[in-house]
């Protein structure tokens, strides 16, 4: 089945981070050009905000979902399942909207150094409840194989996404390019949702309300996993933002988040493939030979265009940085390596991990994140008073390294219970 899905998914995948890419590189351009390495340093802070809200919206179960729906061909299951999720999202949404309500004017403070911001932290209340709902059904459309809708979404949101950025910080500088930070995902669930409305089938649209505290419990346990995992590295990254910009300033954090920004753009896309293609198809493995057929064929072509992408980045790095950033963005261009290299290794322990959320494994994307947040704070601090702001980048190497060397550990030392579908088998 994956033989024949996978050239042409790749294909239409392609076309989407294309156009993915066109939009972010956009929104950094602008940025960087209206803002300067200072300000782009502290606009990085609450992107990163925004990017874990938006991960963790619809309740961080989007990978769960994949894996219970694909893992049964029972729509009555299935019908239960989505239930669950839609009852997860709805209490998840609105616990985050009363927390970011409640906390607006510390986090406005505490991220931006602007209290008169408080009122951003509103509209990302409000805004996350659409990308909750794309997240999930996003996650429907994957176990559905409708590839083009999820590549017509995303490839539409992304360039919606981009154009509300371009005019907010076109028009309100500082200001303008934080409301169209967190705009920019709320963009792509809106246009996830009016897909929706058009092409999920009949059945889809009446879930079953039914759940049983068995079908809550299994999603919950993932919302706990991602909640965890999300949370770890980019809080380490507010952390040593910090770090550096106390030591160095903060133009330095400015060089490491423009190369780390070009890097969420490509690890997105990347991440993407992991969830929509390669977890569906190895959670409907039925044995560990099938599944080890379905994971090494997925594997060796996604890691292979990585690798010949980021040859293509560090080869043309001193035309890209200026040309996505300015002038003033030069020095970044000593990031590029260390970057590239971790990103190669986050990849590579990635499809690990992937490989035992198929089997149920819940645990494995915590320890994975967790030991890269860990070595990121703790690499940073030693590694800062010799290499000043290139340490962070120094440091996520490794904490690649080390992360991928725990999962090739925790996968050696439970294959062999992860011998059946992971809707037979949970092991932690």
């Amino acid at each position: 089945m994956y033989a024949k899905f996978l050239p042409s998914a790749f294909v239409g995948f392609g076309f989407m981070t294309l156009a993915k890419v066109i939009g972010g590189l956009l929104v950094v351009k602008l940025a960087a050009l209206h803002l300067g390495p200072d300000g782009f340093g502290r606009l990085g802070q609450l992107m990163t905000l925004v990017v874990m809200i938006s991960i963790f919206a619809g309740g961080g179960i989007t990978n769960a979902v994949i894996q219970a729906l694909a893992a049964t061909g029972k729509q009555m299951e299935r019908a239960r399942v989505w239930g669950a999720a839609l009852k997860i999202y709805a209490v998840e949404g609105v616990l985050v909207a009363l927390l970011l309500i409640a906390f607006r004017e510390q986090l406005a403070e505490r991220l931006l150094a602007r209290s008169d911001l408080s009122w951003l932290f509103v509209v990302l209340a409000l805004s996350q409840f659409f990308t909750g709902a794309n997240n999930l059904l996003q996650g429907v459309l994957s176990v559905l194989e409708r590839t083009r809708t999820i590549i017509w979404v995303n490839v539409l949101g992304s360039m919606l996404g981009a154009a509300i950025f371009a005019g907010a910080v076109l028009r309100g500088g500082f200001e303008g390019a934080a409301l169209g930070a967190v705009l920019y995902p709320a963009a792509t669930g809106l246009v996830g949702l009016l897909a929706a409305l058009h092409v999920l089938p009949a059945s889809w649209r009446a879930p079953n309300w039914r759940s049983t505290r068995a079908d809550l419990t299994r999603l919950l346990s993932y919302s706990l996993v991602v909640l965890a995992s999300v949370m770890a590295l980019p809080l380490a990254q507010l952390l040593v933002r910090d770090m550096v910009a106390l030591q160095t300033g903060w133009v330095q954090v400015g060089y490491w988040q423009g190369v780390l920004k070009i890097s969420d753009i490509y690890m997105q896309f990347f991440g993407m493939v992991l969830i929509y293609l390669v977890l569906p198809q190895c959670s409907a493995a039925r044995d560990l030979p099938t599944l080890d057929r379905v994971w090494i064929g997925m594997a060796k072509p996604i890691m292979a265009l990585m690798l010949l992408g980021l040859a293509a980045f560090y080869l043309l790095r001193s035309f890209v940085v200026p040309l996505l950033f300015s002038e003033a963005f030069l020095p970044a261009m000593e990031y590029v390596l260390p970057q590239i290299a971790a990103d190669a290794l986050r990849m590579m322990g990635l499809f690990v991990v992937y490989y035992g959320i198929s089997r149920g494994a819940r645990l494995m994307p915590v320890l994975f994140e967790a030991v890269q947040a860990v070595l990121l704070v703790v690499a940073t601090a030693w590694l800062l008073p010799r290499y000043a702001g290139l340490a962070p980048a120094y440091a996520m190497v490794m904490g690649s390294v080390l992360a991928l060397l725990a999962m090739l550990a925790v996968r050696y030392a439970n294959r062999t219970r992860w011998n059946a579908p992971a809707n037979e088998v949970q092991v932690p």
